[in-house]
């Protein structure tokens, strides 16, 4: 059975156990962490009907087992004796105490794992770690390993593959934050399993989803030939695109999943996606829009106009870039204003600007950059030959059409302007701080004063359907 999901069950007493395991209708397994509870009733819990893996950490490994080493492998045995379904029992054990569980283990599947909090090791220390437990003759190795950036899940990828070569059962993926790809995706490269919590708060390791959040993937859908795409940034957390794209792929029955790529170093990050054939596309957004660009091998024209990449594809081998980003901008507004001989004030000159800007200047506007440092904004100015300047320019500026292009307004209360400089029609490139409506407090504020508002959110759903369009060969409606 493929795509197995194993939700993780810990809670203090026998009977909040119980009642935890009841509410496990999706999981396939359920993983039992006795470290959790006060004196476990074994012959009890295993009455579940579903699968079940007995876990017991010492607090080394990131558990709560409060006795000694020998207690803990006790109760290991007697999980074994009892006739439980699998084992868990870590490295670190020792080869005598995994060695006397193989011996009695009768039915039940031994898992051996490796666990590593801190840090995901260089490819060879996980090969020898992965032929070390592989030497023991476990049913299931386990490698898990916590992600410090996004590029150390693509090693767990590597590692996963092999076992798969090797006929060998293998759960391993990355934990924390960063790690949050190879959860989603370690079934499609051969992953027995991944886990998942009943919600967030009841999580029992560094990263792990929801049995919601997994859903959210697709995760049950997801095979070998599934394409991977998603959103390269730094923060990504606050995106919604993972949730707009995914409930359009189901709804559309195609096979893409498109997840968060939080990423430090584009260079290192683009080198490892080039090498896997399953990752397909990608997003570009706050910082990397500009640097992105010289690590791919051909950029549209318009996007190199507009000297900013949002969007890239890789077609036989070949990473392709583009950008959405005015597409979406100018249909947002047009719906709402006309642009031609209109004056328009942008603020920011980042890549978000830099398309903006491309797209008003081709639809006849008048155009202003202002910045806080003017530099860029002169920069962006002289290749479009249009006018620039500071940020406290804006008061002494007559305008039709002003765009917000800056980060400000991702953290809450934070507006880019004084609210008494609003007037006529305000667009806010902000999209991650909006009310039902999809209103920023800019856009709130703007209203307040009688004034259009066009919302980031409008901007973001058309550049994304043009995206869809690039990936899939089919535009997407998402709205």
């Amino acid at each position: 059975m493929a795509n197995r999901i194993c939700i993780s069950v810990g809670a203090e007493t026998n009977e909040k156990v119980i009642s935890e395991i009841k509410k496990c209708s999706n999981a396939d397994i359920i993983e039992l962490r006795l470290d959790y509870i006060k004196n476990p009733n074994l012959k009890s819990l295993l009455k579940a009907k579903k699968p079940l893996i007995i876990t017991n950490r010492k607090k080394s490994e990131g558990g709560f087992f409060p006795g000694s080493e020998k207690e803990r492998l006790k109760l290991l045995k007697e999980a074994v004796k009892l006739g439980a379904d699998y084992v868990d029992i870590e490295l670190s054990s020792g080869k005598k105490a995994i060695g006397d569980l193989i011996k009695i283990k009768g039915k039940t599947k031994l898992i051996v794992s490796w666990h590593n909090f801190k840090e995901t090791p260089d490819a060879g220390k996980l090969s020898r770690i992965y032929s070390d437990i592989k030497k023991l003759n476990p049913d299931l190795v386990k490698i898990v390993t916590y992600a410090n950036n996004i590029t150390d899940n693509f090693r767990v990828f590597k590692l996963i593959k092999k076992a798969k070569r090797e006929r060998t059962e293998i759960i391993s993926f990355c934990m924390g934050e960063k790690g949050e790809i190879s959860r989603v995706l370690t079934t499609i490269y051969g992953g027995f399993l991944t886990f998942a919590a009943l919600s967030k708060e009841k999580a029992t390791a560094p990263g792990q989803l929801s049995i919601d959040e997994l859903d959210s993937y697709n995760f049950k859908h997801l095979d070998s030939k599934t394409k991977v795409l998603g959103l390269l940034g730094n923060p990504v957390k606050h995106s919604r695109m993972p949730a707009i794209f995914n409930s359009a792929f189901r709804k559309n029955r195609m096979n893409y999943v498109y997840l968060r790529f939080p990423a430090e170093d584009v260079g290192q990050f683009v080198r490892n996606f080039r090498k896997d054939d399953n990752f397909y596309g990608f997003g570009i957004t706050i910082p990397h829009k500009e640097e992105v660009m010289k690590y791919l091998d051909y950029v549209d024209l318009t996007a190199k106009k507009i000297g900013a990449v949002n969007t890239a594809v890789k077609r036989k081998g070949i990473l392709i870039g583009y950008n959405t980003d005015y597409v979406g901008a100018m249909k947002a507004l047009e719906e709402k204003t006309e642009i031609k001989n209109r004056k328009v004030v942008i603020i920011g000159a980042g890549g978000a600007a830099k398309a903006v800007a491309y797209g008003i200047k081709s639809r006849g506007g008048n155009l202003t950059i202002l910045n806080r440092t003017v530099s860029k904004a002169e920069e962006i100015a002289k290749s479009l030959k249009c006018r620039f300047g500071g940020l406290d320019e804006l008061r002494n500026i007559d305008y039709d059409i002003l765009i917000n292009c800056t980060s400000v307004g991702l953290k809450e209360g934070e507006m880019p302007v004084d609210t008494a400089l609003l007037k006529n029609v305000v667009m806010d490139a902000v999209y991650s701080k909006t009310d039902k409506d999809g209103k920023t407090k800019l856009l709130k504020e703007a209203e307040k004063r009688g004034c259009v508002a066009v919302s980031g959110l409008k901007m973001l759903i058309y550049q994304a359907e043009e995206q869809s369009r690039i990936w899939t060969g089919k535009r997407i409606l998402l709205g």
